[in-house]
């Protein structure tokens, strides 16, 4: 650094107030456990019912379902790592608490993103649900005919299988920032805080990290199409933050090699929700080519 510049504050770096994170709030469990390795659930949703006559000669047999198989999910770690030379810059001790400060801000688009493409998961093959994944209930709503669906008639369909498959219950709508301010322009979804919210009451998520990308994992890179998701309510778990090295051992992050000193803050983040509605579809974000007249 010139010896001539005073030395200030960096300007702040804050988390965003829309997305995953933010949408769930209190939510979201924090602190580190024996779930960091993996950890299963027995869903409450999936099940079905129905309703039948009261009368005298009314059939009562009712068929009831199973219920669903478990669900397991592998965490990932999430991580910021900095670096610098021993001969000039900042202080030793100022990286770790900066790289920490640099996860909390950044941690919500990398554990949208996983959530979205399962990169880590599918590369380990484990059995995480994940919006682009195939899962045992997934359908795909994108019209036959069509390859697109215009920015409310897309917001429809999702909605439409919330009400079917939840019968009723509120879900999630998980779709890009491009696609989540068509919808607002519209008057599609409303803000209230931190939430976003479409007229039936299901969490519309806007994540940094969604990339719009279709089932096989394929992103349109002309930006006039992307896919949105429907899910049940996704549960997000955080491990504790940690230092490595930790700030009482400043002297294992140096390098004497290259008179270089780093630090990495990462924790164990998981995402994941019951399975039991997972819909998607290819929305159009180019209003003049996704006009339903067709002209």
């Amino acid at each position: 650094m010139p010896p001539l510049f005073d030395v200030v504050p960096a300007p702040p770096i804050l988390p965003s107030t829309i997305g995953l994170l933010p949408t769930l709030g209190q939510r979201v469990t924090i602190g580190g456990g024996r779930w960091e390795g993996g950890y299963a659930f027995e869903p409450n949703g999936c099940l079905t019912g129905g309703s039948q006559s009261n009368g005298c000669d009314a059939d009562t047999t009712k068929d009831i379902d199973s219920f669903p198989a478990v669900v397991q999910h592998v965490p990932s770690f999430v991580w910021v790592g900095g670096r610098c030379s021993t001969l000039g810059g900042m202080a030793r001790a100022e990286i770790g608490p900066r790289v920490r400060a640099s996860l909390e801000a950044s941690q919500g688009s990398k554990i949208e993103r996983e959530l979205w493409r399962g990169d880590n998961a599918s590369g380990d093959a484990a059995v995480n649900l994940y919006l682009a994944g195939g899962s045992p209930n997934f359908v795909d709503l994108t019209p036959g005919g069509s390859d697109v669906s215009p920015g409310g008639y897309a917001l429809a369909a999702l909605q439409m299988h919330l009400a079917q498959c939840a019968e009723g219950g509120r879900g999630m709508i998980h779709a890009t920032r491009a696609t989540v301010d068509i919808w607002l322009r519209e008057y599609l979804v409303e803000a209230n805080g931190n939430l976003l919210l479409d007229f039936f009451g299901n969490w519309i998520v806007a994540g940094a990290g969604y990339d719009g990308s279709e089932p096989d994992g394929s992103v349109d890179a002309s930006g006039e199409t992307a896919y949105a998701y429907a899910t049940g309510l996704v549960d997000v778990k955080l491990g504790d933050i940690v230092l490595l090295p930790s700030l009482d051992a400043i002297e294992e992050a140096v390098s004497r090699a290259d008179n270089g000193v780093q630090w990495i803050a990462e924790r164990v983040a998981g995402a994941t929700w019951d399975g039991c509605c997972h819909a998607g579809i290819r929305v159009g974000l180019c209003e003049t080519c996704c006009d339903p007249s067709g002209s």
